[in-house]
């Protein structure tokens, strides 16, 4: 189970749900172990199979530690999976910007106006 507004994201090891959630301090620890180039170790380490890397990224999205992910070895793609979905929340929210309503669909109470400065501000439209 996934809790998008949580940017939480619940995956199975060992039959039990352990829950991946990537705040803005869990992202700098992967800044600081990483670097400014994390995003591109971390797919490195999936292309490669690196496993110890992933479970170091997946130590800083839970509330256990990267030896507890190699201990208990779970199945490495619906991880991986999770793990993206994930950093996905974490990164961009639990929605799409290319989903975003068009004008057509937007709440007739707001004006044109304010929904063109909120497009404008968040990059969702070219006003």
């Amino acid at each position: 189970m996934t809790a998008p507004h949580l940017g939480e994201v619940t995956t199975q090891v060992d039959g039990a749900d352990v829950i991946l959630r990537f705040n803005w301090g869990s992202l700098a620890r992967l800044y600081g172990a990483f670097g400014s180039q994390w995003e591109q170790e971390l797919q490195q380490a999936i292309v490669k199979g690196d496993i110890e890397t992933i479970a170091k990224v997946l130590e800083a999205g839970s509330d256990f530690p990267a030896a507890w992910w190699m201990d208990r070895s779970p199945p490495v793609q619906p991880v991986l999976n999770d793990l993206s979905l994930a950093l996905r929340y974490a990164m961009v929210g639990p929605g799409d910007p290319a989903e975003e309503p068009e004008e057509s669909t937007a709440d007739p109470k707001v004006s044109p106006k304010r929904r063109s400065f909120w497009a404008r501000l968040f990059g969702l439209g070219s006003n």
